[in-house]
């Protein structure tokens, strides 16, 4: 089992892992994040919890402590992804590209380590 590698999503990236208690789509995780407010809220230090998303295409990353309970414990004990799991979601017509590159990633995160 690996940790969520990291801290910061954008809609996209959230809707792409299909986890409990979030939308499906970068629409929905964008209108449940207007509807929470997630744009303006602080940390207890007053850092943001939302920032610019840095490169080509900018919008906007979310920080994982935003997300419902539930879905950061779906991050939590999400198993490390291995190459049977990367081939099944390459060949599964249900699989996003965006969730193979971030299957892929967190596989290599975890053999870097």
């Amino acid at each position: 089992m690996i940790p969520a590698a990291p801290l910061w999503y954008s809609a996209r990236e959230i809707a792409a892992m299909m986890l409990p208690g979030m939308p499906t789509t970068k629409r929905g995780v964008a209108g449940r994040a207007l509807a929470g407010g997630w744009a303006h809220a602080m940390d207890a230090d007053g850092k943001p919890l939302a920032r610019r998303r840095a490169g080509r295409g900018g919008g906007i990353e979310y920080h994982v402590s935003l997300l419902p309970e539930q879905t950061i414990r779906a991050l939590d004990v999400r198993e490390r992804p291995d190459a049977k799991t990367i081939k099944h979601c390459a060949l599964s017509p249900t699989c996003s590209k965006l969730r193979l590159r971030l299957l892929v990633e967190l596989l290599l995160a975890e053999l870097t380590r």
